[in-house]
């Protein structure tokens, strides 16, 4: 699967996927999942810390100014090799863990790869 076929299939089940490699990446995935939801795009996202983040469609700027104006609760805090499936309701952020495969074994693996 290529960046286009990841993206495209973010878009095909409405939501927004990350795959989280490390817990210390946890603050930097706060602010991306404030930023993707505010431009309303989805963003399919890998990574091994706050500094070494890959994620597709658009680069983000700005993000804790984003999180200033955006309040939001962050239910999970991702543990390694676990993905992340977000909603939006009333204005707060929920996340919900589940497996890699319940969300697509493909999309996990091609996450393992970059």
């Amino acid at each position: 699967m290529n960046h286009d076929q990841a993206h495209s299939y973010c878009h095909e089940i409405g939501m927004d996927l990350f795959t989280v490699r490390s817990v210390d990446q946890n603050h930097a995935l706060k602010k991306i999942v404030s930023s993707s939801w505010s431009h309303g795009h989805s963003y399919w996202i890998n990574g091994k810390n706050s500094n070494n983040l890959w994620y597709m469609y658009h680069s983000l700027h700005d993000f804790s100014k984003k999180l200033k104006y955006m309040g939001f609760h962050f239910h999970n805090k991702g543990e390694p090799g676990q993905c992340l499936r977000f909603a939006k309701i009333n204005g707060v952020f929920g996340g919900q863990g589940v497996s890699c495969e319940e969300l697509h074994p493909v999309l996990c693996e091609f996450g393992d790869k970059l």
